[in-house]
This record gives structure tokens, sequence and C-alpha cells, in this order.
């Protein structure tokens, strides 16, 4: 079905992905991501915000296994304030789902 605030779109496709043994599902609001970077108009962007994620979590270097998942949700929302001096404007949720992890 269409998700929640699309009603532009009259037809959303659907893929199946094999997420394999181990995975992490990272789903946020734009509030995570529109923050500013620095005092001019440009944003954190889902680029930002992956590249984030690769320098805390090692995994741009070949590193290893991501920290957990608590660790990784405050370390993302702690850079985007950072980069944005100080809190953010639009609201913030940020869902990740966790499988195959020990601990």
């Amino acid at each position: 079905c269409m998700p929640p605030g699309i009603a532009h779109a009259s037809a959303w496709p659907a893929y199946e992905v094999d997420l394999g043994g181990r995975w992490t599902v990272l789903l946020y609001t734009d509030g995570l991501i529109e923050g500013r970077i620095g005092p001019g108009p440009e944003r954190l962007g889902s680029e930002g915000l992956i590249s984030g994620i690769r320098a805390t979590s090692g995994l741009g270097n070949g590193g290893g296994p991501l920290p957990p998942v608590e660790q990784l949700l405050d370390s993302m929302i702690s850079r985007a304030q950072e980069l944005n001096g100080g809190d953010l404007d639009d609201d913030l949720a940020v869902l990740a789902l966790d499988y195959g992890r020990d601990g």
C-alpha cells in the first residue's frame, strides 16, 4: 500500500530484499536529515547521515561490527545536532530494527 503522506503517487513499487542473517534497518523522519550543517543553507541529507554512520561505526574503514543500536542512534542524533549548531528544528523520530546480533 502507499506510504503515509504520499497521496500524490498513483503507484508505489514493492521489492523483496534478502537481508541475510545479520542486519539493521534504520527508519527516520526528515527531522534528522533536514538539519543544517554550518551557517549556510546546506543540509545534512541522507548522504551526510550515511557518511556519519560510516565514520561513527568504522564501516568506512573496513572496520568491525556496528556498535550497539542505542549507541548508534545516540551518536547519529548528537552529530546531527552538533552540525546544526544546536537542537534540530523539526520533529524527530528514529527507529532501528536489529536482527541476528549478539547483545
